[in-house]
């Protein structure tokens, strides 16, 4: 007797190649639909092809997959699949594919430089500034060089993060102090927590616009010099250079600008008679500006110094002790005091004539002696001298003065 055998056949799997795609900002989310998923006997493999100069993603499974585009512009997303089919006998394979155009928006940060018509040809520095949530910290991320041309120029940030963003303006390579185009934040800001803040979401931020501030200083007889150092009484041997010090008028303009030396020193000469601020602009940390006045009797104001904290983010004023020097006929600014290396004297009113200096000690032992001409600023080494109280002597034609002086 003649016996049959039977068997049934089973269908192989049909490959089905499918996607939907997400875009926001410059990022896009690919959302693979395509059939058989990968199970038992079925082996699933995937090319996709962004469009763009990037190599191929692959996978084994149907998972979503994110691409970010380094330019903005449309592009072609195509979608290979590969299916092996090992459930039937002789096992099978299938392919198939399908294409997605996504259009991804320029991604930017922009805005033009904004200065007066004077400015042809200058070049300035604009830095992009971001805020680190998880930290509270401001840091400089990127950087560009602006040509302004008959009093304005354009900056652009290519493909930043979506976040809070400052910007930033100064001249590149220029002076570091003077009554130029000052350090300025956008929109006109001269401190970073007073600067208007860029949300950015992603595609084009434009008209960011900074408009630079300018000093307005007129010649006068007054001097300020002072001192920016890091934690309570630790003088000098503390100080922070580099920083970037303003002075403002009573009507909030500013009127001049300028950076602490290596020792955190700094100073402004020929001030008009008036009210006026100073403040030290530093990332992340808050300023408290110190208040004072410029007088025909008082031209002279030394020792505004500040105490950076790390700890409280601050950067406030701190009592010195140190007075003016008032007299008429010679009229003078040390700086800094308390000094370590060097101290300075500023002569507010300079003449073609010497002045005889001497450092005291205070039991009246002299130190150093020297002879100066006033029309010029006299720097004298102090280095060598051990840390004390002492009293700093000048004498000339027009009379004689003493001022304490402290050396670290």
């Amino acid at each position: 007797m003649l016996t049959l055998l039977c068997t049934t056949q089973v269908q192989a799997q049909t490959c089905n190649a499918a996607a939907s795609v997400t875009v926001s900002g410059n990022v896009v989310t690919l959302t693979n639909t395509s059939t058989p998923t990968a199970s038992t006997g079925i082996y699933t493999y995937y090319s996709i092809f962004w469009g763009d100069a990037s190599p191929a993603t692959t996978a084994t499974t149907n998972a979503s997959q994110v691409h970010t585009y380094t330019t903005g512009g449309t592009y072609i997303i195509t979608l290979y699949q590969s299916v092996l089919d090992s459930t039937v006998n002789p096992p099978t394979q299938c392919s198939d594919s399908t294409w997605l155009t996504v259009t991804i928006n320029p991604n930017y940060i922009s805005g033009d430089l904004i200065v007066d018509s004077t400015s042809n040809l200058d070049s300035y520095k604009v830095w992009l500034i971001t805020y680190d949530s998880a930290t509270s910290i401001l840091a400089a991320v990127d950087s560009v060089i602006v040509t302004t041309i008959a009093g304005s120029g354009s900056y652009k940030f290519t493909n930043p993060a979506a976040g809070q963003y400052r910007t930033k303006a100064a001249l590149h390579s220029g002076a570091t102090s003077g009554t130029g185009h000052v350090p300025t934040y956008h929109t006109s800001s001269l401190m970073w927590n007073t600067a208007t803040i860029i949300n950015h979401t992603g595609g084009a931020t434009s008209g960011k616009h900074i408009t630079m501030q300018t000093g307005t200083l007129t010649s006068g007889p007054g001097f300020i010099g002072g001192n920016v150092n890091q934690g309570a009484n630790k003088g000098t041997a503390n100080g922070i250079a580099g920083l970037n010090v303003f002075l403002v008028d009573g009507s909030s303009n500013v009127i001049a600008f300028t950076e602490t030396d290596a020792n955190g020193a700094y100073s402004f000469s020929n001030i008009p008679v008036g009210a006026y601020s100073v403040a030290p602009e530093n990332l992340n940390y808050a300023t408290t500006p110190a208040t004072l006045n410029i007088t025909a009797s008082k031209p002279n104001v030394t020792g505004i110094n500040f105490e950076r904290s790390h700890s409280a983010k601050t950067i406030v004023p701190v009592a010195s002790g140190i007075a003016n020097v008032t007299n008429t006929g010679l009229e003078y600014a040390i700086f800094p005091n308390p000094a370590t290396d060097v101290v300075t004297i500023s002569w507010s009113k300079q003449a073609n004539t010497n002045a005889n200096i001497s450092i005291t000690d205070i039991s009246g032992k002299t130190i150093y002696t020297g002879t100066s001409a006033m029309n010029v600023n006299t720097t004298i080494d102090v280095s060598a001298i051990q840390a004390g109280l002492y009293f700093l002597n000048v004498s000339s034609d027009a009379g004689s003065t003493t001022q304490k002086l402290t050396i670290q």
